[in-house]
């Protein structure tokens, strides 16, 4: 249950922008973006359970639509694209380590809300 508690907070430091730090908006629709954190969500649990054992994609999925809601966001970084080759290229170790999820840089505050 740790684990899963501490994958609800890596989760929300990934959204919850209200603007971007770099000055853009990735120039996505409010649309786009939506789907864009939706298909994030997915990718991200996905990665994330790899590493995590007794942790299932729809806990994960769960724990991570209740932390960001993707049907507010009006917008995205864009950091969208470098955040999943960091993630890809992540290993567990990095990702997961003493008990806590290491998000990359790259994925702090990419979804943006109004």
């Amino acid at each position: 249950m740790r684990r899963i508690v501490l994958m609800v907070l890596a989760v929300v430091a990934i959204g919850c922008g209200s603007t971007d730090p770099g000055g853009g908006t990735g120039g996505v629709s409010p649309a786009k973006a939506q789907a864009d954190c939706t298909a994030y969500l997915s990718f991200y649990c996905t990665k994330l359970i790899s590493c995590i054992a007794d942790t299932t994609m729809a806990d994960c999925l769960t724990l991570a639509q209740s932390a960001i809601d993707c049907a507010k966001v009006v917008s995205e970084t864009s950091e969208v694209p470098l955040c999943k080759a960091e993630l890809t290229n992540a290993t567990c170790t990095g990702l997961v380590s003493n008990n806590a999820i290491n998000i990359p840089a790259a994925c702090k505050m990419i979804f943006l809300y109004p």
